[in-house]
């Protein structure tokens, strides 16, 4: 097996059949000259090395075997560097003790060419919520600080709560509490597409630098369009360098090659990225020896689908074998899937699970299950109003209830009506951005834009930058200004909108865009009440007297038809 996992370092792992051929095949593996060049080495590094004891394993298990495969691939890549490791010459293999100290010298050289640092946790001391982000815990964050005190191994917590929350900074804290506690060596966060990556790689640099660490440390974001990233160009460039303490966050060349970005000590991409070291892809082992005692963070984990929900929990059981801890974030989560979960881990599925919003810790043998309040201060009164299926009414709508002005949102399913609704409204003045076309300027002052998954990556990466720029906390929100969108908009990107219009869509989805609505408390609004507007969509209330939630609030039904199918009614 250790012969295997040291082979593997070609790229993929030898055959059975291969190994049983070669074990017989004298002339593959060499008549007695080469048994005894090889005893010559065998014997020349027992005298280098001096170890004290024979290892005691008989075989490797699955994560040893993966860990020893990682790490002789990255150490063969290192060492077959010509640069930092010249070939000698018959006179070294004199002193071979000699040799040995100027090739450490070298390997310890070409470690601090990678940008290898010494990885020692961000926060050495434990630290409050309030001291690490200046801010006061929200409930979910006050209940993860509680977990965390009582967690004595690594585990997986998965995190269920309302869109704004403060799910992702509760996130950003268990990893320094779990990073100080286990000695994890890293951070990687996944999300579901390119533009949840590009928004959270923000959001992940400023946390580091805020942590005013004295080191340097890398961050790679781990995509197919990362290139056209300006943030991560610049920091590939430059890096950032804070003056008071001396560290910086810099995104090393060495590891901007796809095989090895996830050996980088943070990393934020696309969940894909994650995903590929239990996918029979060349070196693969590479990918999960870089994610073995990390803490790996999955956002938005509802998004997924059945296939990626499969590979996920597979991956899971490889990631706590291989002493990572896990943090799992989600606004909706079935029942089926916590049921996975605790599975991973060999225990029994709670008969009786606590109320949502929740937060779960799934241990070796054991689920742990707290219940929360969500911060009350974030309670709002939502208004539904159906729309007609015609687009030419949508576009209506949205322009009458943003008569005085306002941003809006119109969120379709398909492309083809994105496209379609884009076109509804007059030709206007181009507005661009960096000399691409991102949308249009009506005659009556109305903005445009239009932005879905469909666009050439370059054009793509505009538009989004766009569209965060004017529609996220800080942008101009003078004037009337529409976006049409596709399923792009609705996760984990920080937008806030006056109006929000929507196709039909799953449940966990449409609570999804309605967190695009009224996102961030703002003084005034150019519209009186939040309105979320969707297709298909007949919404009742039966009267304050026989309402069941009390409270003083009304229960809804939403009846969902779609054309020739018959209606489905839910309850909210």
């Amino acid at each position: 097996m250790v012969s295997d996992a040291v082979g593997c370092h070609h790229g993929h792992r030898a055959s059975p059949n291969t190994l049983d051929n070669l074990a017989g095949d004298r002339r593959a593996i060499g008549r007695d000259p080469w048994a005894q060049a090889r005893r010559g080495l065998f014997e020349a590094l027992l005298d280098i090395f001096k170890p004290a004891t024979i290892p005691a394993k008989r075989t490797l298990n699955g994560p040893d075997f993966m860990l020893l495969s990682g790490l002789t691939s990255f150490a063969d890549w290192i060492g077959s560097n010509e640069d930092w490791f010249h070939f000698g010459s018959p006179d070294d293999c004199e002193d071979l003790h000699k040799w040995f100290r100027k090739r450490r010298a070298s390997a310890g050289q070409a470690l601090d060419a990678i940008g290898w640092e010494t990885r020692t946790p961000l926060s050495p001391e434990p630290k409050s919520f309030e001291q690490v982000f200046g801010l006061a815990p929200r409930p979910l964050q006050q209940a993860v600080a509680e977990a965390l005190a009582d967690i004595r191994e690594p585990a997986i917590l998965l995190m269920e709560a309302p869109m704004g929350e403060g799910k992702t900074e509760a996130a950003f804290f268990a990893h320094l509490e779990l990073q100080r506690r286990f000695g994890h060596r890293g951070l990687y966060v996944a999300l579901p597409t390119k533009a949840t990556g590009n928004a959270m790689f923000k959001r992940t640099l400023k946390f580091l630098h805020s942590q005013g660490t004295d080191r340097k440390l890398d961050l790679q974001l781990l995509h197919g369009a990362k290139l056209l990233n300006d943030t991560y160009q610049n920091l590939r460039l430059s890096g950032i360098h804070d003056p008071a303490t001396g560290g910086d966050v810099r995104a090393g060349e060495w590891f901007t090659n796809k095989k090895r970005a996830l050996l980088s000590e943070y990393g934020v991409g696309t969940v894909d990225q994650a995903l590929l070291p239990i996918l029979p892809v060349r070196h693969n082992f590479v990918r999960l020896w870089g994610l073995a005692n990390r803490v790996v963070v999955f956002d938005e984990i509802h998004a997924y689908d059945a296939y990626t929900g499969t590979l996920l929990v597979h991956l899971l059981r490889w990631l706590l074998a291989l002493g990572s801890s896990v943090v799992l974030l989600s606004a909706t989560l079935p029942p089926s899937i916590r049921r996975k979960l605790a599975g991973v881990g060999n225990a029994d599925f709670p008969e009786q699970e606590v109320g949502y919003p929740r937060l779960s810790v799934f241990r070796p043998g054991a689920v742990e299950q707290k219940h929360f309040e969500a911060d009350p201060a974030r309670r709002r009164t939502l208004g539904l109003q159906a729309i007609p299926t015609e687009l030419p009414s949508m576009r209506s709508t949205i322009e009458d209830h943003l008569a005085s002005g306002g941003m809006g949102l119109a969120l379709v399913n398909t492309v083809q009506r994105a496209q379609d609704l884009y076109c509804l409204f007059p030709e206007g003045k181009p507005l661009e951005r960096e000399g691409q076309h991102v949308g249009k300027r009506l005659a009556d002052g109305t903005e445009v834009f239009l932005f879905h998954a469909r666009f050439p990556a370059d054009r793509r990466q505009k538009r989004e930058d766009q569209v965060l720029e004017i529609f996220g906390e800080g942008g101009n929100r003078t004037g009337r200004k529409i976006l049409i969108a596709t399923q792009v908009v609705e996760q984990s990107l920080d937008l806030d909108f006056d109006l929000v219009a929507t196709d039909l869509a799953p449940i966990d989805l449409v609570l999804q865009r309605v967190g695009r609505l009224w996102r961030h408390a703002r003084k005034s609004r150019p519209v009186s009440e939040r309105q979320f507007l969707s297709r298909d969509l007949l919404a009742t209330s039966r009267p304050h007297s026989e309402s069941r939630s009390g409270g003083g609030r009304c229960t809804v039904r939403i009846f969902c038809c779609a054309p020739g199918v018959s209606c489905a009614r839910d309850r909210v």
